[in-house]
């Protein structure tokens, strides 16, 4: 995936503290793994977004039609755990 990677960067360009690649639309939602679906995004929104994804799918069978997702903001659930504090506090 490094060569991946390097095309963000060239794309995108280096991230700052806190930031990642991200999917645009999630690869678990039919996202393609191509430039153009990822951007710059916060770290904490990016894994809150995609944990909320994962526990509204993992029952599903795969291949299962997903026409609406709900993002949720400004509750306790979605906060970064402690763990996701110490990896940003690491990279700062």
């Amino acid at each position: 995936m490094g060569f991946f990677v390097m095309e963000l960067r060239k794309v995108y360009g280096d991230l700052k503290a806190g930031e990642c690649y991200g999917c645009k639309t999630p690869l678990s939602l039919g996202g393609k793994l191509e430039a153009d679906n990822f951007e710059r995004t916060d770290i904490h929104t990016h894994y809150s977004v995609l944990g909320q994804l994962h526990r509204q799918t993992k029952h599903l069978p795969p291949g299962t039609k997903i026409d609406s997702i709900k993002i949720e903001s400004g509750h306790e659930e979605t906060k970064p755990k402690t763990r996701w504090k110490k990896v940003r506090d690491r990279m700062e």
